[in-house]
């Protein structure tokens, strides 16, 4: 499988996205690849009277104080893994400029924050709109990393999408174990028995129907040359 070359660790500098850099990190010493980690400075949605006179020295501020944040965890980050850091500061919407940060990279690592349920709701988090705005590959950490990824769960719907999950999937370790998993339409056993058709009969269907579909799951791996 091909290693992931450039990878992108976005951080707020909280402890999802310190979960998130680090798993980056251990992911660019596994893959030899080049490590950039990037804060957005979001901009304010109110403003006080008296920013309004110096705007540019409260950025100017926020700015220096980001990079002397991203220096120290960069510093740590290369005692621990041996990895060489970028790190890049951006201002703007948080999902916008991620959103184009992730453009020119293989890998987008961030963590899961959770904001209150009405936010959620109305705005959606940073990584659900990322995931649903871009086509590279975003992996979402929750965890502190430990060690290499062991075990990978893929659910594949016979999509080009699903197919470049597999492989995405399949990149992160070496020795990862794939379990590929499809959901059965369970339409077709409902309505047989909504006509009374007997049970011998829809358990025999299911089995057709269950054999058919790992073949072509062992079908589709195989294309993709994944054991």
């Amino acid at each position: 499988m091909t290693p992931f070359k450039f990878i992108l660790a976005a951080t707020d500098f909280s402890v999802p996205a310190d979960n998130a850099v680090r798993r980056a990190a251990l992911l660019a010493k596994q893959h030899g690849a080049r490590l950039c980690i990037v804060h957005v400075i979001a901009a304010a949605r109110r403003v006080p009277f008296r920013a309004w006179l110096s705007p540019a020295i409260g950025r100017d501020l926020k700015v220096a104080d980001a990079h002397d944040r991203l220096q120290r965890l960069a510093g740590d980050l290369t005692n621990r893994y041996d990895v060489t850091v970028d790190l890049e500061v951006r201002a703007g919407d948080v999902v916008e400029e991620l959103h184009r940060a992730s453009a020119r990279v293989d890998l987008l690592v961030m963590g899961q924050r959770r904001r209150s349920a009405l936010a959620e709701m109305v705005l959606g988090s940073t990584a659900q709109r990322l995931v649903e705005c871009t086509r590279r590959p975003v992996l979402v950490v929750k965890q502190a990393a430990t060690g290499a990824y062991r075990r990978a769960l893929v659910p594949i719907d016979f999509t080009p999408a699903s197919d470049a999950a597999a492989l995405v999937a399949a990149a992160l370790a070496p020795d990862i174990d794939l379990q590929i998993f499809h959901a059965m339409d369970s339409t077709g056993e409902t309505v047989m028995r909504d006509v009374d058709v007997s049970e011998s009969v829809i358990r025999a269907y299911r089995l057709r129907e269950e054999a058919a579909l790992l073949a072509r799951m062992a079908s589709s791996m195989t294309r993709l040359g994944l054991d």
